[in-house]
């Protein structure tokens, strides 16, 4: 700019200022200034990817770095971030956290404030190269690791109602969930083989099937149901003509 002159060196591309006026080699001019070359470190089949000015030499991305070659720079890798703090509020969109810094090989960055790469810290992750805040897990899923690239989904009879949970927690005692990744206790309910009667789950029982998680016991075929209460099933056994007893809900008897 006109305010920054100094010398221009073809070799590195830099700018050097000296408060004095801009100087360009080889009959250059501030309108037509020379063309940047930079050193090439593509190498086929090398990982040193990185030109380091000091050392004056191709050097290797750092720890918790991974090398993008769209954008030509060294940025943290996935499970790491420039900030390390979780972004709640966006966190379904993720590629608006990408930074635009770049790390010179030997770690440091090419801005004055400079920034290491910080792993996400259990309950959040980033999955992608240069993101600049980690993103908390969402409601049914946890990580109890740091430097996570992806969430876990809360196995089976356990849940979690909050964002960003390191852990999951367990269903009241003899409930479980229908699965994996439920963000509610309203989703915990009596297993296959139980059904819920008065508050609390009871078995079965021979002659009967219950689905579990709500669903209403029904008798096996050769067996009638005739009630459930808060002591348990009736079942009778049909003996003399089980065709008349098909199975089903509760007073299920063949036409």
């Amino acid at each position: 700019t006109e305010e920054h002159r100094g010398t221009y060196y073809v070799a590195t591309g830099l700018l050097e200022l000296d408060g004095n006026s801009f100087q360009f080699p080889h009959d250059y001019t501030w309108e037509s200034p020379p063309e940047a070359t930079f050193p090439s470190c593509d190498e086929e089949g090398s990982d040193l990817h990185i030109y380091d000015y000091e050392l004056a030499a191709c050097v290797a991305c750092s720890s918790n770095t991974v090398y993008i070659a769209s954008a030509a720079a060294c940025l943290c890798q996935a499970g790491y971030t420039t900030g390390g703090e979780a972004d709640k509020e966006d966190e379904e969109d993720e590629d608006h956290h990408h930074d635009d810094r770049r790390l010179h090989g030997d770690g440091e960055d090419d801005h004055e404030d400079g920034f290491t790469c910080q792993p996400c810290a259990a309950g959040t992750f980033s999955s992608t190269p240069g993101q600049t805040a980690c993103v908390a897990c969402a409601a049914g899923q946890y990580q109890d690791s740091t430097g996570a690239s992806t969430c876990l989904q809360c196995p089976r009879g356990t849940y979690s109602d909050v964002e960003g949970s390191s852990a999951c927690i367990d269903c009241p005692a003899g409930t479980s969930t229908n699965g994996k990744g439920f963000g509610s206790a309203d989703e915990c309910g009596c297993p296959e083989g139980t059904f819920m009667q008065g508050g609390e789950c009871l078995t079965c029982g021979k002659g009967a099937y219950c689905a579990g998680f709500g669903a209403e016991p029904e008798s096996e075929a050769g067996y009638y149901l005739y009630e459930a209460s808060e002591e348990g099933l009736s079942i009778l056994t049909c003996w003399k003509t089980p065709e008349a007893c098909p199975g089903g809900p509760v007073h299920t008897c063949a036409e």
